[in-house]
């Protein structure tokens, strides 16, 4: 009966560490995921904040124009 309980204990810790190593695949993965996100989001971020000061930029180029006429 010792003997029985032993494999199961033992079948037990592999599936065990089967699902560790699973669950860290699936972490890494999601963290990867996640900071690949922030990246894109802090480059959107970036060019749409350059992509706004261009547009200022221009604005005030256009009023600056018209009061010299």
């Amino acid at each position: 009966m010792a003997n029985k309980n032993t494999d199961m204990d033992k079948e037990m810790v592999k599936l065990l560490e089967h699902f560790a190593q699973e669950y860290h695949k699936i972490v890494v993965k999601e963290t990867v995921t996640l900071v690949m996100l922030c990246a894109g989001a802090s480059v959107l971020a970036f060019f749409t904040v350059e992509s706004i000061k261009q547009c200022v930029r221009e604005h005030n180029f256009r009023k600056m124009y018209r009061k010299k006429k």
